[in-house]
């Protein structure tokens, strides 16, 4: 698989495209696919939000930055090939055969339109760093990356995307608990007001989607057991580990299980 990377703090996301070698073989036709992974550390253009590579947002509901690399290292370490797509691409830290860095805006169209060439999935995750000044300021970077990702997305033909929001997104937001409410209001709730936006125009496209919403990320190893919890009234909060949320991604670009849903994930 080629992973495309977006090497942005507040931007990223996956695609999967069937990938082609030795003389127009197919490379295992299930793991040999072409992953794409748009947005990994999107830093603001004034000052720099989450440094992506020291897992940093510990603790923070739906933060992503590290997924997003999580994501990459784990699609190269199964033979994928990835497109890393990023600003600055510099940023991008993984060494890899199989990596291809590509610089690209996550918001602009022709930059995106570029990223799918040749991919058929797409695994976005975005997060932003929060701070006092954001916590009151409006933001919409989810739902404007995500209306260019999605026309482009049909505009190509890639049809998969796996998006990830968080827990507390949406009407997984009904599942918090009244101690939990006010924290991810005082917080989060900017934020998560572009989520719920970002989720309806997924929602609302007629690509194969997936809606992804881990609960509270550790840095932990990975490797437990976790559950995706798709009724509603499963729906709770707990944690998990970034790279536990990667390979659920990873997975589900590759050989999906899940469609057209928006489940929680957690330990």
């Amino acid at each position: 698989m080629r992973v495309l990377c977006n090497s942005y703090s507040q931007n990223c996301l996956t695609v999967r495209s069937l990938r082609l070698n030795n003389g127009g073989k197919l490379r295992n036709l299930v793991h040999a696919m072409h992953l794409g992974v748009l947005g990994l550390g999107l830093q603001a253009r004034k000052r720099p939000l989450l440094n992506p590579l020291r897992g940093e947002g510990e603790g923070h509901n739906g933060d992503p930055v590290g997924i997003g690399h999580e994501t990459v290292q784990l699609a190269l370490d199964a033979s994928h090939q990835v497109r890393a797509m990023a600003r600055n691409t510099d940023r991008i830290k993984i060494t890899h055969p199989l990596l291809e860095r590509h610089s690209g805006d996550a918001s602009d169209p022709e930059a995106v339109r570029a990223a799918l060439e040749g991919v058929d999935a797409v695994i976005q995750v975005i997060g932003v760093a929060q701070s006092l000044r954001r916590m009151a300021t409006p933001i919409d970077m989810f739902s404007r990356t995500t209306a260019v990702l999605v026309a482009k997305m049909a505009r190509v033909g890639v049809q998969r995307l796996v998006a990830v929001t968080g827990f507390g997104a949406g009407e997984s937001r009904k599942a918090l608990s009244f101690a939990e409410r006010i924290p991810h209001r005082l917080f989060l709730g900017t934020a998560y007001d572009d989520k719920d936006r970002q989720e309806q125009i997924i929602r609302d496209s007629e690509l194969d989607w997936l809606i992804v919403r881990p609960t509270i990320l550790t840095n932990g190893r990975g490797g437990r057991p976790y559950k995706v919890l798709v009724a509603p009234e499963e729906w709770r909060n707990g944690l998990i580990a970034r790279r536990d949320v990667a390979n659920f991604l990873v997975a589900e670009a590759t050989t999906p299980s899940h469609s057209r849903v928006a489940p929680v994930i957690t330990y």
